[in-house]
């Protein structure tokens, strides 16, 4: 995706909507790492559940270590989701250094 149009942009001369367009995506960002980080606990939780409940059946004991692997992927790709997005909007949005 490229954002060539974009760099080339003055924050000082940017309207009001514009400014609070790239707020709410910055928002939008922090809240889908959110939901990858609550999807994480909450395999992680049930893999670790189902690993101390059902410790004497293998099919539930490999099902909660595939759910507690599945949590570790899942942080771990919102994590890097979220930052490179974030470097994208840096190298979109740059207020002027002074």
């Amino acid at each position: 995706m490229k954002h060539d149009g974009y760099k080339k942009n003055d924050p000082k001369k940017m309207a009001l909507r514009d400014h609070l367009a790239y707020d709410r995506t910055i928002l939008a960002n922090e809240r889908t790492l959110f939901a990858y980080l609550r999807f994480g606990i909450m395999a992680m939780v049930t893999g670790l559940t189902f690993v101390k409940v059902f410790a004497d059946d293998v099919l539930f004991l490999y099902f909660g270590w595939w759910a507690f692997g599945l949590a570790i992927v899942a942080v771990v790709v919102g994590s890097i989701k979220f930052l490179v997005f974030r470097k994208k909007m840096r190298q979109v949005y740059r207020p002027l250094s002074k």
